[in-house]
């Protein structure tokens, strides 16, 4: 994560595993793709679900969950009107900054795991 991230931080794309650019492939694309599922659904997502549901009720979490499937449908499916809207710099700086925060996330990740590892160790 923390590769990709920097690599988006600095280039502002995917550069690597892009054999053939010009005939349209997606190869680049899916590269992506794998890091959302994890970010949309992963430990982060299903924690603050039980907390909203351990602190509310199950009707709070349940239309939470309702708005954040929505707005990332809305998102995913109005993705030409909205770089069109934002333009190459908007999207860049969209990257950019979602790249730093996915940094932020991979150095947790690692922190806790180098956390896990000392305290197993002693």
């Amino acid at each position: 994560m923390f590769i990709v991230s920097i690599e988006l931080l600095t280039h502002g794309e995917w550069r690597f595993g892009n054999s053939d650019t010009n005939t349209g492939s997606l190869s680049g694309d899916l590269v992506i793709i794998p890091l959302a599922f994890p970010l949309h659904a992963g430990p982060s997502a299903i924690t603050t679900a039980i907390i909203v549901f351990q602190t509310y009720c199950a009707i709070a979490s349940i239309i939470s969950i309702i708005l954040v499937v929505l707005i990332t449908y809305l998102v995913l499916h109005l993705e030409n009107p909205l770089l069109k809207i934002l333009g190459r710099r908007g999207s860049l700086l969209i990257t950019r900054v979602f790249a730093i925060f996915t940094a932020a996330i991979a150095i947790q990740y690692f922190i806790q795991g180098l956390r896990q590892l000392i305290v197993t160790l002693s």
